[in-house]
């Protein structure tokens, strides 16, 4: 039994809204358990076989959201949080 291996490589397009899924999803986490007092910046990375461009997405005064592509395949979500931004 041969058994192959395959790569899915989503289109850009449902890469993207995947990227922001994650980040509302990951927003809702932050403000959640930290508040938005505590939580100024979420980095959410995405593999670098995706062609999502930097994109930002705000909540408040300081909660930013930034999407980039991942410079590996490790540590594709970062978590950055900076107190008063």
């Amino acid at each position: 039994m041969h058994i192959r291996s395959h790569t899915y490589n989503p289109p850009a397009g449902l890469t993207f809204i995947y990227a922001v899924v994650l980040v509302f999803h990951y927003c809702w986490v932050a403000h959640t358990f930290f508040g938005d007092d505590f939580v100024s910046e979420v980095l959410v990375r995405v593999p670098p076989n995706d062609t999502v461009t930097d994109a930002t997405y705000s909540r408040g005064e300081l909660t930013t959201v930034v999407v980039r592509n991942c410079d590996t395949m490790a540590e594709c979500m970062v978590f950055t949080l900076n107190n008063g931004l």
